[in-house]
């Protein structure tokens, strides 16, 4: 079920370099947004008429977590709102994750975090044990805030946790985690071809989040296809909004 809502920010905080955390009160959403779905923001402004898709990263308090990164005219001008500025807000949009039986390994990247402290904090909800994943460039690029515990940390330069990145953290750790698992991933595209390589070598599950630009998030616009392989291993496309975020890895192209 869809919510349309008019939500005062409640907290607009940056968390990390570039990167924001929103708070925005949203009770209609707690029972039925699921993680890896996401909603529309609209901003009620003349300039931005068009609706920005957000990754939900969970709730606290009846109040939804938005994890953002300033890097256009929209996020930019989203960082700069006070506490109390209403935003038009439509959700759950999507699909979800399919949390299986396995041992949940989930591998961030980045802001790719957001899907995943939504599927943490259900994890931890039901007090399944997990391994989370974090990584980013540096030490001040990792999105780190209460909701997510503590993951395990990665950085490129080595500023914190194991230097390199998640993929190099994840092999490090392969041989220990605990079998069967299923592996949840969010992050840069390069990232998610990686984790999806290696899954084809290994056997194991994968479901990945994928990011694209979306003009409605609602499946009418088809300006966010990807690529997917058929059942006659042939190629067909699906839409990011509407069929995904979310998908099996084995059914992507995302080398073409």
């Amino acid at each position: 079920m869809k919510v349309f809502l008019n939500s005062p920010i409640a907290e607009n905080r940056l968390i990390a370099r570039d990167t924001f955390l929103l708070r925005l009160p949203a009770l209609e959403l707690t029972s039925v947004a699921r993680p890896g779905q996401f909603v529309n923001l609209y901003f009620n402004n003349p300039v931005h008429l068009f609706p920005r898709p957000f990754s939900i990263a969970g709730f606290e308090d009846d109040h939804m977590l938005i994890l953002y990164k300033r890097v256009g005219k929209m996020t930019s001008y989203l960082s700069t709102l006070p506490i109390g500025t209403s935003l038009l807000l439509l959700g759950p949009l999507g699909n979800s994750f399919v949390v299986d039986r396995n041992y949940p390994v989930l591998l961030a990247g980045g802001v790719g975090l957001a899907p995943l402290a939504f599927l943490n904090q259900i994890l931890n909800q039901e007090e399944r044990p997990s391994t989370l994943i974090l990584g980013a460039r540096t030490a001040e690029d990792l999105p780190l805030f209460s909701a997510i515990g503590e993951p395990e940390l990665v950085t490129e330069n080595g500023s914190r946790g194991m230097t390199g990145n998640v993929l190099d953290y994840f092999s490090q750790l392969y041989p220990n985690l605990p079998k069967p698992f299923t592996v949840y991933a969010c992050g840069p595209e390069a990232m998610l071809r990686a984790i999806i390589q290696m899954a084809q070598h290994l056997s194991f599950p994968v479901q990945v989040s994928l990011e694209r630009v979306m003009a409605c998030g609602l499946g009418l616009c088809q300006g966010c296809a990807v690529k997917i392989k058929t059942d006659n291993n042939t190629s067909g496309y699906k839409l990011v909004c509407k069929d995904g975020p979310v998908f099996n890895g084995m059914e992507l192209s995302l080398n073409d």
